[in-house]
């Protein structure tokens, strides 16, 4: 028994690809049914380590997280100009991309050239991808969803995650809960375009409040949905790995991430039930 045997819950690792430790961690969830899904970094240092070892597993459910930030690009600079910054890489803080987006400083023609390049070195390197999402979430962006939409419809990839986490406002993580009801803004409005565009959506997620901290709590509330609600589609967005010390320091400016304690976390919770 594991997690996959919840037919209304998808537990997503994502990020597989970002390196080899982590791939590690999020390859043992697999082979434990910890997880049910991995979503691939297609511009991760690790991806070809994370295709290779893929292969050992019989129709694994394999999504991609397409990224604009804190990552190289897939394209050259001269193809994708706006999205890159003088160090030659994505902007490293996702306020940024967010800022200059709003001001228009993006091409939106940029976005939609890098994200057929990330599709197409998953789809080149014999990937069925049956889902998407992204790292800061940043295809629910007006505009970018919609680049985001068409892609899917081309290359059939069917499902689109939405970020709709339960949870009321509070004094504790006031500044997440906040971004938090900004991407439920957001998903309203990418709700309606996934639907009506044909494709598929999560009714319910898990996994922003504690992003690289994963609780039993979260786990809890998971299940509790997806048990109590039966039609609904559920997702609980995780980031388990093997950290190293190059991992840590590499990714220090993404806060307090504890991949390892996220696969025991996993772990024990399964143990528990």
């Amino acid at each position: 028994m594991g997690f996959r045997d919840s037919r209304n819950l998808r537990i997503v690792a994502d990020d597989f690809g970002l390196t080899e430790s982590i791939n590690e961690g999020i390859l043992l969830c697999l082979r434990q049914n910890l997880i049910t899904s991995v979503s691939i970094l297609p511009s991760g240092q690790a991806f070809n380590h994370a295709v290779e070892n893929l292969q050992s597993f019989s129709s694994p459910d394999v999504g991609i997280h397409l990224t604009l930030v804190e990552e190289h690009s897939i394209l050259p600079e001269s193809e994708i100009s706006s999205l890159i910054c003088s160090q030659g890489t994505f902007y490293k803080k996702h306020w940024i991309f967010f800022l200059r987006y709003m001001l228009q400083l993006i091409r939106p023609a940029d976005i939609e050239r890098e994200f057929r390049a990330q599709i197409g070195r998953c789809l080149q390197a014999g990937l069925q991808l049956r889902f998407l999402n992204s790292h800061q979430h940043l295809h629910l962006l007006p505009g970018i969803t919609d680049i985001t939409i068409q892609l899917a419809r081309e290359h059939q990839i069917p499902y689109i995650r939405i970020v709709k986490e339960p949870g009321r406002i509070r004094m504790k993580k006031l500044f997440r809960r906040l971004q938090l009801s900004f991407l439920h803004l957001l998903s309203k409005s990418a709700t309606r375009k996934i639907r009506s565009a044909g494709l598929q959506y999560n009714d319910v997620f898990f996994g922003f409040m504690n992003a690289g901290n994963l609780q039993n709590s979260d786990l809890r509330s998971a299940f509790g949905v997806a048990k109590s609600h039966p039609e609904f589609l559920v997702e609980l967005g995780c980031h388990p790995g093997f950290s190293d010390e190059v991992t840590v320091r590499k990714f220090a400016g993404w806060g307090d991430y504890r991949w390892s304690e996220e696969v025991e976390t996993l772990r024990e919770y399964q143990a528990a039930e």
